[in-house]
């Protein structure tokens, strides 16, 4: 199957309402999948993304653990690659590895 250089516009629109990253498209499909699939299949491992007026990328994260309260906030795409880059490491979830940096911050407050 020959590796297509780009989607089209239709099929990244669809996977930024997902929430999937253009590198996860890529990846999806260098593993076989087609573009279709890869565009319209919604990534479980990072929260949906959307993307604000000024461009920055926008998270809401939820949470079902008692105690807990979410909590929303903006990223530029250079540091939400390297946070996605740094969770994927790590073997966490954005949301559980933002918590320890969090938390760890403020018992040194």
């Amino acid at each position: 199957m020959p590796f297509p250089k780009k989607f089209t516009r239709e099929q990244l629109n669809r996977a930024e309402k997902l929430g999937i990253p253009k590198a996860t498209l890529y990846k999806r499909l260098k593993s076989g999948w087609t573009a279709e699939k890869a565009c319209s299949t919604p990534s479980n491992k990072y929260p949906k993304v959307t993307r604000n007026n000024s461009g920055k990328i926008q998270k809401k994260t939820t949470s079902n653990k008692p105690g807990y309260i979410s909590k929303r906030f903006d990223l530029s795409e250079k540091h939400d690659r390297l946070l996605c880059q740094l969770t994927e490491q790590r073997g966490l979830t954005q949301s559980d590895y933002l918590r320890e940096i969090v938390e760890a911050y403020l018992e040194t407050a």
